[in-house]
């Protein structure tokens, strides 16, 4: 199962994953997609146990680190970011 995370912008929505294309996508391909709180409200399946396990114990793993206060602001990351690459 490949998980890509995207942005909406203009109404359209944009995969930031620069891999993507390592994944055999091709400029223009259509995708499915599916909103995993959509899909897990509906009680929904994945296409295979190991997979449905898999998204499961990951969300497990995020939730619990937001609790434990290990979360970053964005906003910050990327400005922590651009000042190494100012500095490199």
């Amino acid at each position: 199962m490949n998980i890509f995370t995207a942005l909406v912008r203009d109404g359209r929505l944009v995969v930031l994953d620069p891999e993507a294309a390592s994944l055999g996508l091709k400029e223009g391909e259509s995708v499915d997609l599916v909103a995993v709180d959509e899909l897990l409200f509906q009680g929904g399946c994945l296409s295979e146990n190991d997979e449905r396990a898999t998204l499961e114990r990951t969300l497990e793993t995020s939730i619990e680190e937001a609790d434990a206060g290990l979360v970053y602001d964005l906003d910050e990351v990327l400005a922590s970011l651009r000042e190494k690459g100012a500095a490199g």
